[in-house]
């Protein structure tokens, strides 16, 4: 809860103020779930997910994350979402489960 409140919602809140995200969802990840880290490392990593409003600032939107962001990447369209019925949503469109994921990280 710490990272959360003083590093990633500080930097949310800058991305938002820059225009430079449309919406934002979070998940807590540890090593057993993929983050490519050592096999002592139990740490929690917070991964994060952005729409951004044009794909054109993606160089501006990279120059504003901190420097604790890393692994940062696009990421192609989404062709799964664990444990989600992809057909309860409109057009069966996996990025409005990710927004819908990011209203509830709100």
């Amino acid at each position: 809860m710490n990272l959360l409140r003083t590093k990633v919602i500080p930097t949310i809140d800058d991305l938002n103020a820059k225009k430079l995200i449309n919406w934002y969802c979070f998940l807590v990840h540890d090593r057993s779930s993929g983050v490519p880290t050592t096999l002592d490392d139990n740490l929690p990593y917070v991964h994060l997910r952005f729409e951004l409003p044009d794909l054109s600032k993606e160089d501006d939107f990279k120059n504003n994350l901190p420097d604790y962001c890393s692994m940062t990447r696009r990421m192609s369209p989404p062709t799964d979402m664990s444990g989600v019925d992809k057909t309860g949503l409109k057009n069966e469109d996996l990025n409005l489960g990710w927004k819908i994921l990011g209203e509830s990280s709100e």
